[in-house]
């Protein structure tokens, strides 16, 4: 009951802020924080392995499916960076800047607390970065971090914790571990993408296959786990491999897919913050439970948070400022910059100074932060108390809500003011888009222009299918107002003939983007705008 409570409010909280152009995350958190200390709420407390298993991998899930698989290799490099050497060193100086303004806490346990408050959480923030003033290079680069980093936070926790347990993990050797964590799951991730999407193809039915692309995140994150795997890296791959499997389904399921996982995906993120805020009166009475001094936690915390927001700002310049330094010297940026778009191809564009600050200040961090710091063992092997257990998870829930507050809050208000200049980029967007248009384009002739042959020939030509013809010359193939009613057996033949438009369209788009000559986000934008309109003619079919 609780839970249905919350969630009501915490989505009502959300429509107002949207409507008031204001962050949702903020608000719910604020109020939920506040709420937690009423006397009569009870409780609000999910197991880590709940949080894991059940909020994780959709959320994983939704950004990978909408998330272009070419954007994610083009940038790899930068997102290996950030995804991977960031994580692992903001997790090493936070946990030697804990083991110096942590009372009695040992450089193990501060360790461990590194790991905790390491891997950023911007899926919310990246869901809406091109709203905000985002580059689309940025946004992909941001998408990439956050799909990959809590791979390599994740294992860090687990070394760092069996060390202060005194547990062996399942590979000795931190490197090893993560390589079998990153290979294993990776694998796992793909074969169930590809039987899935197997199977949904022979269905027939959008309804069942819809619920069994429900089901795959949480299938592949299980069995990842249950194989010591990464789970999360085992959700990528399989959102990687369904998105691209997707282009073979028919319409309905795409279609029907997109709302589900937009749907779920607002949900959870509401849930989170939601969550986040509720735990604040928990987190304060364990500490006074515990026995530390309340002020001295406080302190920490917010020391602590100020080491991890100014980490990450230096990491990112020597990261891409470098890099772009370099190139600069070689005398290679301007010409690269000016080079003609070829596809998925393209060599990115490097960052700007202006990009560089939007990187380094969205380090917010979620859910994982919390779980993993919830899932903290009570005792070692000896039976002893887990040194510190109460204040860091304080602290990290300090640093998982005071990024939210500052970074969270002021990160729009910092696009604005940099007033960021995406004209080119929004150029080679519209360019792409034009090209993938094109391509569907001249497939719907050619159908249009064989049949219309084909009728001449066999003496049956049809008006309608001349004014099929020119309705979709003049671009108003979708308005079924173009479709004479009168005749239904007629109506019948041109929903027909557009269902084998439509089709040749999406077989061009793919073969002209697995040829590199038009973008992968420019074809299924193109190739969703084709469902949409074979949707809005299929309902003009007459029963």
């Amino acid at each position: 009951m609780l839970f249905l409570i919350v969630m009501t409010a915490a989505l009502s909280l959300a429509a107002l802020a949207r409507r008031r152009d204001v962050q949702p995350s903020l608000i719910i958190v604020t109020l939920a924080g506040a709420a937690s200390f009423v006397p009569w709420i009870p409780r609000f407390e999910l197991d880590p392995d709940t949080i894991l298993g059940l909020v994780l991998p959709p959320l994983l899930f939704a950004a990978t499916r909408g998330f272009a698989v070419t954007h994610f290799l083009r940038n790899l490099r930068p997102i290996a960076g950030l995804g991977i050497g960031l994580v692992v060193v903001t997790g090493v100086v936070s946990g030697f800047a804990a083991s110096w303004v942590v009372p009695g806490l040992s450089l193990s346990a501060a360790m461990v607390l590194g790991a905790v408050v390491s891997p950023p959480d911007t899926v919310t923030i990246v869901t809406h970065g091109r709203r905000l003033g985002m580059s689309q290079r940025v946004v992909a680069i941001l998408t990439g971090e956050c799909l990959v980093n809590d791979a390599a936070a994740l294992t860090m926790f687990a070394v760092t914790v069996a060390t202060v347990t005194a547990t062996d993990t399942f590979i000795d050797g931190p490197v090893l571990l993560y390589l079998y964590d990153t290979a294993v799951g990776v694998a796992i991730g793909i074969l169930l993408g590809v039987v899935t999407n197997a199977i949904r193809r022979r269905l027939g039915d959008a309804s069942l296959a819809t619920a069994i692309g429900l089901i795959l995140p949480f299938s592949a994150y299980l069995v990842a786990e249950h194989l010591h795997a990464s789970g999360v890296l085992a959700v990528v791959a399989a959102g990687f491999s369904m998105s691209l499997g997707s282009t073979r389904l028919d319409y309905e399921t795409r279609l029907r897919e997109d709302h589900t996982w937009f749907t779920i995906d607002s949900l959870l993120e509401t849930f989170v913050f939601a969550y986040m805020g509720m735990q604040v009166s928990a987190v304060v009475s364990e500490v006074r439970a515990s026995g530390y001094d309340e002020t001295a936690v406080l302190v920490a915390g917010v020391v602590l948070l100020a080491v991890v927001i100014a980490i990450r700002p230096a990491a990112v310049f020597m990261l891409f400022g470098q890099h772009r330094l370099a190139r600069r010297l070689r005398g290679r940026v301007s010409a690269r910059s000016n080079r003609k778009p070829r596809g998925r191809r393209r060599v990115p564009v490097p960052l700007t100074v202006k990009d560089n600050i939007v990187v380094s200040w969205t380090g917010m961090r979620g859910i994982v932060t919390l779980a993993a710091a919830g899932g903290i063992p009570l005792t070692t092997v000896s039976g002893a108390p887990f040194e510190g257990r109460p204040v860091i998870q304080a602290i990290a829930f300090i640093v998982a809500i005071g990024t939210l507050l500052i970074q969270g809050s002021s990160l729009p208000w910092l696009i604005r003011t940099l007033d960021i200049d995406d004209s080119v980029e929004r150029h080679r967007e519209s360019e792409a888009l034009v090209a993938a248009d094109g391509v569907a384009q001249e497939a719907a002739r050619t159908v249009l222009t064989r049949r219309a042959v084909q009728a001449a020939e066999s003496g049956d030509g049809d008006s309608a299918l001349v004014r099929l013809v020119e309705a979709y010359l003049d671009r108003d193939a979708a308005d079924t107002r173009t479709l004479d009613a009168d005749d239904r057996r007629v109506t019948r033949q041109l929903i027909a003939l557009w269902h084998e438009v439509a089709d040749a369209q999406r077989e061009a788009l793919l073969q002209q983007w697995r040829a590199g000559e038009i973008e992968e986000a420019a074809m299924r934008t193109t190739m969703n705008r084709i469902d949409l309109r074979q949707a809005s003619i299929e309902a003009a079919e007459p029963h």
